[in-house]
């Protein structure tokens, strides 16, 4: 588990760190052996300059050899004795160089173990590489899942509108049908009660037409001569009716299957709306789920960068404190961070106050400061040590001496003191007008 290589990282980290204080140790043994030595060659020089010294007063006393003749004895004794002297120490800074190489031998296989550790490392650090890898595409999973919920969102508003427009449309059919079906029940009934009164007009016609051959043995015809105006009247009535009937032309009766078409479909937008709000609510839960652990995760490295800032900050300015703040803290993945720092000899503010050079310095302290809790196996620093006096310059190259154990850095610089740390130099360098050529010095290989 991730938890798991952490603990195996920091375990080879607590090795790594015990090997490389001893490396330093033996480092420091063969400094002083070393200054041992550059003291005996020194004190070699000063006895061959004596030599030399000697060795023109002889010259000098050739010329008076038989009234100086004692004086050459002396001499020539004391020579000898310097070459006695000369001889042993001769001896001795053989004995320290064989010393230092011993101790060399010693430390190239403290730094051959050391290796083989960063080996172990670098595959766990490949290991976490594999695992920030999945975190990520998680997160483009969840980017794509709300993308996605966006489009359903989108789908969800433009269906919400749809079906408010059924339903208007819907309730003014439906307010429509009623008002036809009332209009439908009052023509019928009107209609009705018409029939009846044309049916019992025809009667009465027929009964008149009836009673005027019964009573007066008169045809129709032959009694038309005869009718009077409420006869007239009445046929009248009776053919407005008729017309009334006709005006009113068919009934829609397909209104209520219209009305159980729009219904049908009402339910089914209806029933795809309540899907998409569940599936709505179901990608906030696992969005919610994911910002918690996000925001666990962030927290918890916040928290150990802080510490290690902290650390490599009183490192580079040699006291002082600084910390990073999160300007929101209940938003921790969209709030912006603060940097405090207060150098030696100043009262704690923000880093827009500080000068250029404690700003670039402080931002070196955050970069060392990463460094610290996630070493990288390869690094690129553009001219940040610009802005530092020589002093924070040697004080930055003796950080990135350290952090060369674990990471490898490729350095654009200027400054010399940034140079001096380095293993290898490359140069652009214009021999001839308008030709550009690479120089490269690697120290090592002019060591040896």
């Amino acid at each position: 588990s991730y938890n798991g290589v952490n603990n195996q990282i920091d375990l080879e980290d607590k090795e790594l760190s015990s090997l490389y204080d001893e490396g330093q140790q033996i480092k420091q043994n063969l400094d002083t052996l070393l200054a041992s030595i550059s003291i005996g060659n020194q004190e070699l020089e000063d006895l061959e300059s004596r030599n030399a010294d000697i060795n023109e007063m002889v010259k000098e006393s050739e010329a008076f050899l038989n009234e100086k003749q004692a004086a050459r004895d002396a001499c020539s004794n004391e020579q000898t004795d310097i070459r006695v002297q000369v001889a042993a120490m001769k001896q001795e800074i053989q004995s320290l160089n064989e010393q230092g190489n011993r101790i060399e031998e010693d430390l190239l296989r403290n730094f051959t173990g050391i290796e083989s550790r960063e080996q172990q490392q670098k595959s766990n650090n490949m290991e976490i590489d594999s695992i920030h890898r999945k975190i990520e595409d998680e997160t483009e999973k969840l980017i794509r899942m709300e993308s996605r919920a966006s489009e359903l969102q989108a789908i969800m508003d433009e269906t919400d509108k749809k079906r408010s427009g059924l339903e208007e449309r819907l309730q003014k059919m439906e307010k429509e049908l009623r008002e036809w079906s009332q209009t439908t029940a009052d023509i019928t009934d009107r209609k009705y009660k018409l029939e009846v009164q044309c049916s019992r007009y025809e009667i009465e016609l027929e009964n008149f037409q009836n009673r005027i051959w019964e009573e007066y043995e008169l045809t129709w015809q032959t009694a038309i001569t005869y009718k009077d105006s409420k006869l007239t009247s009445i046929n009248q009535q009776i053919q407005s009716l008729k017309k009334g009937i006709s005006d009113l032309g068919a009934v829609n009766v397909n209104a209520i299957e219209d009305y159980k078409r729009v219904s049908e479909r009402f339910k089914f937008l209806n029933g795809q709306r309540d899907d998409l709000i569940t599936a709505k609510e179901n990608l906030r839960g696992i969005i919610r789920d994911i910002t918690s652990t996000m925001k666990k995760r962030f927290q918890e490295e916040f928290s150990i960068i802080n510490r290690c800032f902290e650390h490599t900050f009183r490192e580079l300015f040699g006291g002082g404190q600084a910390q990073l703040l999160l300007e929101d803290p209940e938003d921790v993945l969209n709030c912006g961070i603060e940097i405090v720092a207060q150098p030696p000899g100043k009262k704690l503010q923000s880093l827009s106050l500080l000068s250029s050079g404690e700003r670039a310095l402080t931002a070196i302290a955050i970069l060392f400061g990463i460094l610290k809790h996630k070493p990288t196996p390869f690094c690129v620093l553009d001219e940040i040590d610009a802005a530092l006096d020589d002093n924070n310059v040697n004080q930055f190259g003796k950080f990135i001496r350290e952090f060369s154990n674990n990471t490898q850095f490729v350095v654009i610089t200027h400054r010399k003191g940034t140079m001096e740390v380095c293993d290898a130099l490359y140069g652009i360098a214009m021999e001839e007008k308008g030709v550009s050529k690479m120089i490269s010095v690697k120290f090592d290989e002019m060591v040896s």
